[in-house]
């Protein structure tokens, strides 16, 4: 599931390589395809929009949210706005009994480089792309960030679940809320490897 098809949500009150072909098992005519899983729209959600929106917001709660250590509480605040946004979609209210899991599974990580802070946060295990496995919010120290108006610093990059075994990608969305993915890799995953390509990125050492 592409990121353009669950726009919809907002209306709701590295190194480069070729990836592996994958030769899928015939099916018989008379079998029905697989339906494609859907990603776990409450998490998703949290992810991708709920948590990117206040870091561009400069929200209060993102300022403490990036502070070690990781106060939890912000992040089940967040998960309760995250409800409100996608209450009416299926099965969100049993991902919610969900959310004390997915916070404990949560940890920061925030790196300071050449006047930018970097703070990483580990998401619980993608299961569907595109999940993220984690996630980075961008700023620089000597901005100024008032609430409610975005700092032109500020980035937001993702790690993201992608089609192919043990895949990942380099995603980055802006705050006009358009979304761009910089590459796709193999391997494992990481909180350093993410820090090595926003800094990049960013042209830090």
């Amino acid at each position: 599931m592409t990121h353009a098809a669950r726009r919809g949500i907002n209306t709701i009150p590295l190194v480069f390589v070729a990836l592996a072909a994958v030769v899928a098992p015939l099916q018989a005519q008379d079998e029905a395809p697989t339906p494609e899983r859907e990603p776990r729209i409450l998490l998703y959600a949290f992810q991708h929009y709920i948590l990117r929106e206040a870091a561009f917001d400069n929200h209060p709660d993102i300022e403490t949210l990036i502070s070690a250590p990781l106060d939890k509480g912000i992040l089940i605040r967040f998960f309760g706005r995250t409800l409100f946004r996608v209450r009416q979609a299926e099965g969100v209210g049993e991902q919610f009994e969900r959310v004390s899991e997915f916070v404990d599974a949560m940890t920061l990580e925030v790196q300071r480089r050449d006047g930018y802070t970097i703070a990483v946060l580990a998401m619980p295990p993608p299961e569907v792309p595109p999940e993220a496995h984690y996630i980075a919010i961008v700023y620089k120290d000597d901005e100024p960030r008032e609430f409610g108006t975005p700092s032109p610093s500020t980035r937001y990059f993702t790690f993201e679940l992608a089609a192919g075994d043990q895949q990942y990608a380099l995603g980055e969305w802006q705050s006009s809320g358009e979304h761009k993915t910089i590459g796709v890799a193999q391997g494992r995953p990481s909180a350093e490897g993410l820090i090595a390509n926003v800094s990049a990125q960013l042209g830090l050492r």
